[in-house]
């Protein structure tokens, strides 16, 4: 079987703890990401990878270029209760509105 390839992660975490350092410091928690991982990583929470992208070129591409072609924020009412509603966690016809 083909292994699909993972950008770099975390050395010392699990889903669990990947979603108690999301609930409790989600900044933190993102910064460390980059810090440890880079520009593109991934993490994995619940049961599902999730990728981190900190590059401006590939975010133009994924919020922009490609915006139907991504599942954004696979954990989206979680960041929303976070972060609020803004483009970054909107879809479709309100993503484009805000955009």
């Amino acid at each position: 079987m083909l292994q699909e390839k993972l950008p770099p992660t975390l050395s010392d975490t699990s889903p669990v703890l990947n979603g108690i350092a999301l609930t409790r410091d989600p900044l933190g928690f993102f910064v460390r990401l980059l810090r440890e991982a880079g520009n593109f990583a991934c993490y994995s929470l619940n049961d599902r990878i999730v990728y981190f992208v900190n590059d401006p070129r590939l975010v133009r591409e994924i919020i922009v270029t490609r915006e139907d072609a991504f599942d954004k924020w696979a954990f989206n009412d979680s960041f929303n209760l976070i972060f609020g509603t803004g483009l970054i966690g909107s879809h479709g016809d309100l993503h484009r509105k805000m955009r």
